[in-house]
């Protein structure tokens, strides 16, 4: 290994991931591992993932090359103006070990070889993750049914801001922590932060979630302190009018953050009630 990336470091389509003995590892994007050396007359899903790249890097400036399964002369010219940028053998041919294909662009989490050691085949050399904020939840197995894919969510940072998000993913086979009888089972659960300065400042970092489970639209609140508990049972709130005040019965509904879902005869928006002071 001669050289590495910074942990924390962006890797785009074209840079290097790593070098080896000084020659250049290269990301490029796509879902299908390179598992083979390409060369003219090769085809298959491959060939048109890296001529994809080729494409999007410039390396067919005449436009020659078609985005296709089959690797032609055309496909060959421009990879040997990859190689040549690179300082490699301009071979024409794309050698697995030349190159990495990702989905996208990469950040470094951790290194898993150091400068100087001798790199092994199979062996790993840097961890990497996505580079779009999100956060990961080990949700208990038995409240699974709360969370589905696309539902909103409010995550409060380190300190104590909030920010929103939105469930990206959400696991299908329940792990469990330790392998002890009483082990609580858990699903992983993925969730994408909406752009936010305040989240871009922390970096594996231990944060709350709050997740809705139920909703109401276009509905009357009041602060929960502003109930007022009925002899009987029941509920009340004091509408301030004026001077003045008037008791109306009313129907709790959902309760959130501080807030309480009423309806009742008498009930309008814009009114004002009595809270303790």
């Amino acid at each position: 290994m001669t050289w590495l990336p910074r942990e924390g470091d962006t890797v785009r389509r074209g840079q290097a991931l790593y070098r080896i003995d000084n020659k250049p590892v290269t990301l490029l994007y796509g879902r299908l591992p390179a598992y083979r050396d390409l060369s003219s007359g090769d085809e298959g899903a491959d060939v048109r993932q890296l001529e994809r790249n080729l494409k999007a890097l410039g390396y067919d400036a005449d436009g020659q090359m078609t985005v296709d399964d089959e690797y032609t002369w055309a496909t060959a010219a421009a990879v040997r103006e990859f190689q040549e940028d690179r300082g490699l053998e301009e071979t024409g041919t794309m050698t697995k070990d030349s190159h990495v294909f990702l989905p996208g662009p990469r950040r470094v989490s951790a290194h898993k070889a150091g400068l100087g050691s001798s790199a092994q085949p199979g062996a790993a050399v840097i961890d990497t993750t996505g580079t779009r904020q999100v956060v990961s939840v080990d949700l208990d197995a038995e409240k699974q049914n709360l969370v589905s894919t696309g539902a909103g969510v409010r995550v409060t940072l380190p300190d104590q801001s909030e920010t929103k998000g939105r469930v990206n993913e959400v696991g299908r086979v329940a792990q469990k922590a330790g392998e002890e009888e009483d082990s609580t089972a858990t699903i992983a659960v993925t969730i994408r932060l909406r752009e936010s300065r305040a989240a871009k400042r922390f970096d594996e970092a231990p944060v709350s979630v709050a997740i809705a489970r139920e909703q109401r639209k276009n509905v009357l609140t009041v602060p929960v302190t502003a109930l007022i508990a009925l002899p009987g049972g029941g509920y009340a709130v004091d509408i301030v009018e004026g001077a003045s005040t008037r008791r109306v019965r009313v129907e709790p509904g959902l309760f959130a953050d501080g807030y309480v879902e009423v309806s009742g005869d008498g009930l309008r928006a814009g009114q004002k009630v009595r809270v303790p002071a």
